[in-house]
């Protein structure tokens, strides 16, 4: 059987490039459902509000938690240790579950206690993931020509991706072939205060012959 050496990735000058096609159309935004509070911290930690960024799965757990500030490396453990056992109501789209990149600030109160002090939001991206490097899946057949997968992935704070994710599909050759190519892949990251932060992004991906 004839193997295809590339794919043309039908969305590429329109969608990839483009800032809309990371921005996940939710119906909502996560829901704490259980907090966790630091450990450890000293009385010097009282009072201190940390920005927090990470992604809440489909199954309502926080993934890739980042403390934007302050740069305090005890502070910082801790909170990411505690905040790692958390868990959200995801947030929906289309009535389905689905995995969303937020902000909050969390305010480190008496007996090592939070406060949240204000709800979870999107994060606030001011330049999303632009493309530099596309590696084409290897190894695919005449049969999977025209198929259309659903990526999902983070983009961190290298422009690497993380986490790759091909929904809609029980192919698990095609499966396999995208992930491994996708992995490759290269970003600019995306970008919050000035900073490279990372951010869960969701795209189609279509498979054709070489042109």
């Amino acid at each position: 059987m004839k193997l295809i050496k590339n794919i043309v990735i039908v969305a590429l000058t329109s969608s990839l490039l483009s800032l809309t096609a990371f921005a996940d159309a939710t119906d909502s935004i996560p829901q704490v459902e259980k907090i966790v509070s630091p450990t450890g911290l000293s009385r010097q930690h009282l009072g201190a509000t940390v920005q927090l960024a990470f992604t809440v799965d489909e199954r309502g757990q926080p993934q890739d938690v980042a403390v934007v500030s302050p740069a305090d490396r005890k502070l910082t453990t801790s909170v990411v240790t505690a905040v790692s056992q958390w868990r959200f109501r995801p947030a929906r789209q289309a009535g389905l579950p689905v995995s969303k990149r937020v902000t909050m600030p969390l305010q480190i109160a008496d007996h090592q206690t939070v406060a949240l002090t204000s709800p979870v939001n999107e994060l606030n991206i001011t330049e999303r993931p632009l493309a530099q490097k596309i590696v084409n899946p290897a190894g695919l057949s005449r049969h999977h020509l025209g198929v259309t997968v659903q990526l999902s992935f983070t983009v961190d704070e290298n422009g690497r991706p993380q986490d790759v994710e091909v929904s809609g599909q029980n192919d698990r050759k095609l499966t396999a072939s995208v992930v491994a190519a996708v992995t490759q892949w290269r970003f600019t990251p995306a970008m919050q205060a000035g900073a490279p932060v990372s951010m869960r992004v969701t795209m189609p991906l279509q498979i054709q012959a070489n042109s």
